[in-house]
């Protein structure tokens, strides 16, 4: 059924973007948007932490494929990284993973770490960013969104379990002969898997202080940034798992719209969410861009 997912990701983004603005075109969106001025040093900041959300992934998933034995040199591992990241605005929503292992490849990574690098890189991004959410929890009203979906903490414990060397090996082990592969290398100890959990939690926070200063640039009080920190990985989680937005797309406009209104007025959420999307997708190209222009340089 892969067809079928391809062919219904983009119509679904368009969907729902659509409904999206039939609820916002009625706010006063320039007006909301002119309140940037003055405030330029904050929008400024969203966008650097932007930027530092994408460098911070690449940088721990290069980490990650080194300890499983598969050094490669930095300008290599950020081109495969910036260059696969892209791949998830294609319909499918996998080919910035798919992207990622023959990019290494081509690297000198063997496919089965590579697949390994990602598998971690993923589950650990998610486990992060639930951490986060949970952390924000006490910021909202009991009414609010983010808290009608606390249960996702609960995931928490699960991952942390599900992600443990005895737990995780096994499984991973036994699903790939059952599809008739050889099991993948193990070389990463708890520690090692905790350790990059940190430092995606370090990478989240920058995602979400990108929107949180989106919004303080437009006028949202500085007393809702932990609020506003646990509504960007709220929706990032739920942009991430529903696998019919590429990159998240809609989904997360959408539900940080909802979130943020009842704390910092819908004119200010919709225009923020703008704003951050604006922002990782202007990274992205950047860095695309430059990691593939540092590549050929150093070649």
């Amino acid at each position: 059924m892969a067809w079928l997912k391809r062919a219904l990701s983009w119509p679904f983004v368009l969907l729902v973007l659509y409904f999206w603005w039939r609820t916002v075109r009625q706010l006063p969106l320039a007006e909301t948007l002119a309140q940037v001025r003055g405030n330029e040093g904050w929008l400024a900041l969203a966008f650097v932490m932007a930027g530092l959300y994408l460098l911070g992934q690449a940088v721990v998933w290069r980490r990650i494929v080194a300890d499983l034995g598969e050094r490669i040199p930095w300008p290599v591992a950020l081109r495969a990284w910036m260059l696969s990241n892209m791949g998830r605005y294609l319909p499918g929503s996998v080919w910035h993973l798919v992207g990622r292992v023959e990019l290494g490849r081509g690297a000198g990574v063997a496919r089965a770490s590579g697949t390994l690098g990602v598998v971690l890189e993923q589950g650990l991004q998610v486990l992060a960013a639930l951490l986060i959410v949970a952390a924000s929890l006490p910021f909202w009203p009991a009414s609010s969104i983010v808290r009608q979906w606390a249960w996702l903490a609960l995931l928490v414990p699960v991952g942390l379990v599900a992600m443990h060397p005895r737990v995780f090996y096994p499984v991973l082990s036994w699903g790939l002969r059952r599809a008739g592969r050889q099991p993948l290398p193990v070389s990463l100890d708890y520690r090692h898997l905790m350790g990059y959990t940190a430092a995606y939690l370090l990478v989240h926070l920058a995602n979400g202080l990108a929107l949180a200063f989106a919004a303080v640039a437009l006028g949202a009080p500085l007393t809702a940034v932990p609020a506003m920190v646990g509504a960007a990985l709220f929706a990032w989680t739920a942009g991430y798992l529903w696998i019919l937005a590429p990159g998240g797309l809609g989904v997360r406009e959408v539900l940080v719209t909802a979130a943020l209104a009842p704390l910092v007025g819908a004119e200010i959420a919709a225009v923020a969410a703008i704003l951050w999307r604006l922002a990782n997708v202007v990274t992205e190209l950047l860095g695309a861009g430059l990691g593939h222009l540092v590549w050929r340089w150093r070649r």
